[in-house]
Parts: C-alpha cells; structure tokens; sequence
C-alpha cells in the first residue's frame, strides 16, 4: 500500500514504491521536524508554567506563600517566564485587589470584593475547574452562585476552552432540574459565569452523612437542613423521585444534543426541599462532536463501561444514565455498586 503525500505523483517522489514529500527549497525535511518538536516542547511548557502557578496560589492560599526568589531558584528554566507572570500578578495585587484578588485566592468570607457586577460573598466549593461564590447581582439586585476560572488554568488554553464549553453547554439548557446560567464574562483577564444559586448540599454531602450516621448541623448562613435530607432520603421512593427528576434532566440535556459525561453525587445539588439540580457541564460533549476529544472523560467511580475502556465513540447519552443508577445506588445504600 502506498502513503500518499501532498507531493504524491511529482518526478523523484517514488523510492521503492513508496510515496515520499520532495522537500521544498525553502525547508528541509530535518525543519519540519525540528519545527514540530518545538511546537510540542512550547505546549509541554505551557503545561508545566501552569503547574508551578497553581501551586503557588495554593501555597499562598493556605498561608504558606512562597517567595518569589525561591520559586525562581527552584526552577530556572522556567524564570524568565515566571517573572513575567508573577509581576503581573504584584500589578494586580496593588492596583486591582479589589477585583482580582479575591476570587483567586481568598478563602470563605470575601464580602465587599467584587468582579465585574457581582459583589462577592463568599466562597462556597471550589474543584478543579474554578471556584464557587455566592455573589449579589448588583443591576438586578438578586443572589447567584459565580464560578470563576482559577489564574493558573488560564494558561491552558484547553482548560479555558472547557470553561467556556460548560458555561454555553448549561446556557442552552431550560429545565426544572438544570441550574440555570444567567451571564458569562471577563473583568481584567478574569473568566467567570453566573448561575442559580441553590441554597442547599449536594448528592455528595448527603451520601457521606448518611454513611457516617451524621445528623449534621448546619452552618449559620444555611437555611437548608441536612438532617431534613438524610430522614427524606432514608425513604427508598423518595430516591427514586429523585432519580426520575434528574434523569428527565439528562433527557432534556440529550435532547438538546449535549452529553452530560460526569454524572456523580458532587454535580448534583438539592434546595432545602430536596429538589434536585444537575450541574457542572465542564466535559459536557455536543452530540456531533461524540468520539472527538479526550478518549477518557469523567470520575472513575461512575464511568460507564464504555467511557471506562476509552471508547469514546460510544459515549452517548446511555452512559449518563448508566452513571446516574450508580449515584442512586450509592444513595440508597451508602456504598458505590463495584
């Protein structure tokens, strides 16, 4: 069999019937090469830059900061870059703290910061993708949840692509059980997006207090009692209420072409009624894009078989649902099925 080449076809292209590109007079083949290389070694960089700054955030978030000089010693590959990044952040921290400082690196109560027309109040969760606030809307006077990208994936690009492909994923969706977006923005290099706040716990929260047989108190500023969750949930038709208004969620989601993908007990939320509301559509797939993108995608514990083994040309909508009956399992019986 032939490999065919843009070049295929043109005198002295054949060797041994093989097909191979003529090498243009302006680049050899060894460039080419060369080029690709230091391609991939920028991205490897890139990578590794975003690294040592989520680090160092989150040295300087649990109170044990890291000195500029030390960082730079540490890695002197990487210093000429990192001075640049870390000046603009001492920029920022004198000039914009206001804005800026807050929601990257403050923990709990940040009342007064504010970001874009939120007035941050304070932190509630914070994951991989970005952490969690609950803001004030200022010009429509309401209370939201505001998820913002942390300063270090902004150098992904990849992880900013994502961040964006959650906020449109969740803003095209209309249901009762899918928290809402409200607005999607950028203040001074910030990524964030605004959502329904739910005053509430998640899945999550509820299946390890009933693990442990907790009658958890809940702190002074909710209103949503977890001990109220753990007696309703005991009730094995109350779970399957449950289940049927979060997959009729899923539904809507798959009829609007979107995958879910990451279906687990954190990325579904319950209000002081035990209403429940998906959220998190951070790896959320469009339905013509299936088999595109990273081959896994998700939490191992409540992969589908086929997401599990890789496949993601068989990722449809059926592994959501496969995910969502070992969330109700666990719910029911404190424990994961496998």
């Amino acid at each position: 069999m032939k490999a065919e080449s843009p070049n295929h076809g043109q005198p002295g292209s054949q060797s041994g019937g093989l097909d191979l590109p003529v090498e243009s007079p302006g680049l050899r083949l060894d460039d080419t090469v060369a080029l690709s290389s230091a391609g991939l070694e920028d991205s490897l960089c890139q990578r590794e830059l975003a690294d040592i700054l989520d680090h160092y955030l989150e040295q300087q978030e649990n109170g044990t900061p890291i000195s500029m000089e030390a960082l730079l010693e540490r890695y002197p590959r990487h210093a000429e870059m990192l001075e640049d990044y870390l000046g603009g952040l001492e920029l920022l921290d004198a000039g914009l703290a206001e804005i800026v400082d807050s929601p990257l690196r403050t923990r709990g109560d940040c009342s007064g910061r504010q970001l874009g027309d939120y007035r941050l109040l304070r932190e509630v969760g914070r994951g991989g993708m970005g952490v969690v606030y609950e803001a004030h809307q200022v010009s429509l006077n309401r209370r939201v949840a505001l998820k913002v990208l942390p300063f270090a994936a902004m150098l992904d690009h990849r992880q900013v692509v994502r961040f964006e492909t959650e906020a449109r994923a969740a803003g095209r969706l209309q249901h009762p059980h899918i928290v809402s977006v409200h607005g999607v923005g950028c203040d001074k290099g910030v990524h964030f997006y605004a959502m329904q706040f739910i005053n509430g716990h998640s899945v999550r929260e509820l299946i390890d207090a009933k693990a442990a047989n907790a009658k958890t108190a809940d702190d002074d500023q909710s209103q949503c009692s977890l001990t109220d969750h753990l007696v309703r949930f005991r009730v094995p038709h109350q779970v399957a209420r449950l289940g049927v208004q979060a997959a009729s969620a899923l539904q809507a989601a798959h009829e609007c072409g979107v995958v879910h993908r990451d279906v687990k007990p954190g990325n579904i939320l319950l209000d002081k009624d035990g209403k429940p509301y998906v959220v998190d559509f951070g790896l959320a797939l469009r339905e013509e894009n299936i088999g595109q993108g990273p081959t896994y995608a998700g939490t191992p514990a409540y992969m589908s078989p086929e997401q599990s083994r890789g496949e993601g040309q068989r990722v449809d909508g059926r592994s959501d649902i496969f995910s969502l009956g070992v969330v109700l399992y666990e719910l029911l019986v404190a424990r994961r099925p496998f």
